[in-house]
Parts: C-alpha cells; sequence; structure tokens
C-alpha cells in the first residue's frame, strides 16, 4: 500500500501543488483516474470524468443516504496539523430478503471490530494552505480561501479516500468514484461512506485483511459475535440517527433485522455452527427439538468464543412470544407446544442463560 499512495501523493503533487496547474473539480465534474495514469503527462481534466450517479428511478424502492445527507466539502476550517484517520465504511444493500436490509463490513483488528482505515497524508494539505513563509497551521481568514483551493483540497482528499477504498476491496477507482456517498467527521475520525450494492467485494482469507459482514442493530448495539465494535463507530451510528434508517418510497422507516448465530441441537445440547463444518445446503439447517419440533434454530448471541459461527440477519420483533424451555414431560409444555407451527412464525425461549429464537418461516433470515 505504500508504494500505491506514494504514487499518489507524487502525482497530485505534481498537478495540484502548482498553483498555475490548479485545475479545480467540482462534485459534478470528478471521475475516474488509474494509478497507471499518474505518469502520464496528461493534465488532470484529460484524465478525470464525469461521475455518473444516476439511478433509474423505477428501481429506487427503498433508499439509505441519499440525497446528499452526508458531507463532501472537506477543505470547511480545518486544522491540518492534526492526523487524521479515514474511517472506510463500506456498505451494501442486501435485496435477498422481501425487505432489504444494509449490510456493513468490517476488520477485526486488535481485539475487536472496526472499520478499515489509514492515516491522511496531511502534507499534502499543509502544503496548498500554507505558505513556505508561514507560521501557522490553521486555515487563514474563511473570506481569503478562493474556490480553486477549496475544490483541490477536496479533490486531494477525495483520492485519498478512494486509493484506501480500492487498496481494501480490490475494486477499481472507478468503482470508488461512483460508489463515494461522502463522510462524517467526528473528531479527528473521518468516516468515509461508499455505497457497494452493485458491487462485488472479494472476502479475503488473510485473517489480518478478511472483511466480516455486520448489521445495523450490531453497529448500534456495539456488538459483533460478543466481541465490541470500536468506540467512535458506535458513536457515530447513535448520535446520527439517519445512518439507521432505510427509507421506503413513501419515506416511511422499515424495519432492520437482527444478527442470529446458527445452532445444531442434539440430545438437549446446544451448539453454533462454524462456517467450515457447513454441510449442503439450508435443509439440513433444520433441526429437530424435543419440544418445538422442526424448526431452524439460533442463538442471539454466539454460544461459544469464536467469530466463525454462522451468522444470519432475522427478521424477528422484541414482541414475540417467549417459550419456556421446560421438561419435556411437562404437562404445561405439552399443552403449550400443540402446533406450535401453525401458531407462530417465531418465538425466543432461554436456555442456561441464553436467549434462543426459533424460526418456523425461511423467508424471513438469510446468510451474511
Amino acid at each position: 500500500m505504500n508504494t500505491d499512495m506514494d504514487k499518489l501523493k507524487d502525482y497530485i503533487i505534481k498537478y495540484f501543488m502548482n498553483n498555475k496547474n490548479i485545475n479545480p473539480i467540482s462534485d459534478s465534474s470528478i471521475g475516474s483516474v488509474s494509478l497507471n495514469d499518474f505518469t502520464s503527462d496528461s493534465e488532470p481534466d484529460e484524465i478525470y470524468s464525469r461521475i455518473n450517479n444516476s439511478i433509474d428511478e423505477e428501481e429506487i424502492f427503498y433508499k439509505y443516504l441519499d440525497d446528499d445527507i452526508l458531507s463532501k466539502e472537506f477543505s470547511n476550517e480545518r486544522d491540518f496539523s492534526q492526523d487524521y484517520h479515514l474511517k472506510l465504511c463500506l456498505f451494501s444493500m442486501n435485496q435477498h430478503l422481501q425487505t432489504p436490509f444494509v449490510e456493513y463490513h468490517f476488520v477485526y483488528k486488535d481485539g475487536q471490530f472496526q472499520f478499515p482505515e489509514a492515516v491522511l497524508l496531511k502534507d499534502l494539505f499543509q502544503n496548498i494552505v500554507q505558505p513556505d513563509n508561514s507560521s501557522s497551521w490553521f486555515f487563514p481568514d474563511p473570506s481569503e480561501i478562493n474556490t480553486d483551493m477549496n475544490n483541490t483540497i477536496d479533490t486531494i482528499f477525495l483520492e485519498q479516500a478512494i486509493e484506501t477504498f480500492k487498496y481494501n476491496t480490490k475494486l477499481s477507482h472507478t468503482d470508488g468514484v461512483n460508489s463515494y456517498r461522502g463522510f462524517i467527521n467526528h473528531e479527528n475520525d473521518i468516516f468515509v461512506f461508499f455505497d457497494c450494492s452493485k458491487l462485488n467485494i472479494v472476502v479475503n482469507n488473510d485473517e489480518n485483511n478478511k472483511l466480516y459482514k455486520g448489521l445495523l442493530s450490531d453497529l448500534r448495539l456495539g456488538s459483533l459475535y460478543n466481541k465490541s465494535i470500536e468506540t467512535n463507530s458506535v458513536h457515530i451510528f447513535n448520535e446520527y440517527p439517519f445512518l439507521s434508517n432505510i427509507k421506503d418510497r413513501f419515506n416511511n422507516n422499515i424495519e432492520n433485522p437482527i444478527s442470529g448465530y446458527l445452532c445444531d441441537y442434539e440430545n438437549n445440547v446446544y451448539q453454533n455452527v462454524l462456517k467450515e463444518n457447513d454441510k449442503i445446503s439450508l435443509i439440513t439447517e433444520k433441526v429437530e427439538h424435543d419440544l418445538f419440533g422442526y424448526m431452524y434454530l439460533f442463538s442471539e448471541k454466539p454460544l461459544i468464543d469464536d467469530i466463525n459461527i454462522k451468522r444470519y440477519a432475522l427478521f424477528v420483533t422484541p414482541n414475540i412470544p417467549v417459550l419456556e424451555d421446560v421438561s419435556e414431560n411437562s404437562d404445561e409444555n405439552q399443552l403449550n407446544i400443540t402446533d406450535l407451527s401453525e401458531k407462530y412464525t417465531t418465538f425466543y425461549f432461554h436456555h442456561q442463560n441464553h436467549k434462543m429464537i426459533g424460526i418456523y418461516d425461511k423467508t424471513i433470515f438469510v446468510e451474511l
């Protein structure tokens, strides 16, 4: 990654550090440039092409982070002596079920889940906003900042964000430009959002760079696989409600799923199913419970300390019935569980302080 970032730095210095070569690029005209072009003598306006964010209106049934709700102006009164961390927020709209939902990609690092990140190359901005003979690292008075400078700073920021996107997704620069939605700033963390719904992010098997999927409900709770999610990431998803809202065509919020960890059951023993132990198909994942019959079985939290448990997005609500997991010979329970599948689609029950979820309808969950 260092080599690519060095190329990016050289390219930006060549075209944007010299006032005579400044070619401001607005949001409506930023386009595609490859690292292969960094050695080219082409002018920026020959390299960049217009972003095409057009979406067929007939395809828009649900929307998330639309209407330019995120910021795209990085140049607003910023102290470039500080170290800023880019947090790469890669999200996709999963539409495998009747109700769509949003999933984010995380890496597991230092005992917690977090968004992929990189340190912003601040010296590129300092060369623009600080004259050689200046003793101040801060922007001058806002009235002294011209449009060209602002647009150049915004362009340099976007290039660094897209380079981070390319490194973590193995996708193209064009993919990064077209999927960029904007950013949110919290302290020295800059959360940069990319809509990857129409892109294919390859999951890297390298444990150091492997991507794990998480849900909006995981981010609000701050936990994934019973491991914590980085504090600032949890904060912004609780601080900004629009980050957790998916809306339909009538602008109504739609329901978000929760995470469930697939379980096996045999001889009154509950075990989570690991990915490497996966059998053949979803049909084989149904269990026969002594009390509740044939069903799909999940634990609300992992029963074991392992981040390779099979996880699913479940559309269940807090007000579903809670049944008792008591002795099979209990007369009371025998009366209550008659024809459960005809009475309920989903239900909760507790087993040894673990909250379990039973589901009879396979159309309300999907694997992550």
